[in-house]
C-alpha cells in the first residue's frame, strides 16, 4: 500500500463512513435506552451517587475517558478497573451508585465476573451496559442495556476500531444530554476546568 495524501484520505473517509453506518441503523430501542441511561445518572447525581465506568482492554480506556468527561461536567464518577473490582476495589461501591459497563461482546469474562460479585455482593447497585451484541444474558434484574450495533471493525473485522468510535460517540451523546438536562452554563464548566489553554479563555468569565 502507497501511504499517500489520498490513501490516508481514503482510510479517513472509511471510519467515518462505517461509523455513519452504525449510527444510522440505531433504532427507536436504542435511543430510548440512551434517554434511560441519561434520566438514571441524572437521577443518580441529585442523590450524590458515584458513576462507576469499567471496561477491560481498550473498552476499558473507552471508560476511562468517558469518566474524565463527566467528571469535567460536576458529576461525581471514576473509572473502575473490573479485575482489581473483585480484589477489594469493589468495596467502595454503595447501593446508591450506578456501574457503567462497556464490553462490545458482552461476554468479557472479567468483566461478567465483576459484574456477578457486584449482584451478589450489592444487588441494589444499578447497572448501564453498553454492548454492540443486541441480546445479553445478564441476570441483574437492575441492569439497563444501550444496544450500539457494529457492523465491520476497520483492522481484520476483529480488532476494536469502529466499535470503540461507536461507543464514544453513544457515551458524549449521553454527556451532552445530561449537561441540557442539568442545564450546565460555561461559568459552571469553568470551575472544573481551571488549567490549560481552555482555562486561560475561560478565565475572562
Amino acid at each position: 500500500m502507497n501511504i499517500d495524501h489520498l490513501a490516508i484520505r481514503h482510510l479517513l473517509t472509511e471510519q467515518v463512513n462505517e461509523v455513519n453506518n452504525s449510527i444510522y441503523s440505531i433504532h427507536t430501542t436504542s435511543t430510548s435506552q440512551i434517554k434511560e441511561a441519561v434520566d438514571a445518572i441524572n437521577e443518580l447525581t441529585l442523590k450524590n451517587g458515584v458513576v462507576y465506568f469499567t471496561g477491560v482492554g481498550k473498552n476499558g480506556h473507552v471508560a476511562s475517558m468517558a469518566a474524565s468527561t463527566f467528571a469535567s461536567l460536576g458529576i461525581r464518577c471514576i473509572f473502575i478497573n473490573p479485575v482489581d473490582a473483585v480484589h477489594g476495589d469493589m468495596g467502595v461501591i454503595s447501593p446508591n451508585d450506578l456501574v457503567f459497563a462497556i464490553s462490545k461482546s458482552g461476554k468479557t469474562s472479567e468483566l461478567l465476573n465483576f459484574l456477578d460479585c457486584l449482584k451478589n455482593s450489592k444487588p441494589d447497585t444499578q447497572v448501564i451496559f453498553l454492548s454492540a451484541e443486541k441480546e445479553l444474558e445478564i441476570s441483574n434484574p437492575n441492569t439497563k442495556f444501550i444496544y450500539c450495533p457494529c457492523s465491520y471493525e476497520m483492522l481484520f473485522d476483529i480488532v476494536p476500531t469502529t466499535s470503540l468510535l461507536n461507543f464514544l460517540l453513544v457515551l458524549q451523546t449521553i454527556a451532552l444530554l445530561i449537561s441540557c438536562k442539568r442545564k450546565l452554563e460555561l461559568k459552571d464548566f469553568k470551575t472544573n476546568h481551571p488549567g490549560g489553554e481552555i482555562g486561560q479563555k475561560l478565565k475572562s468569565l
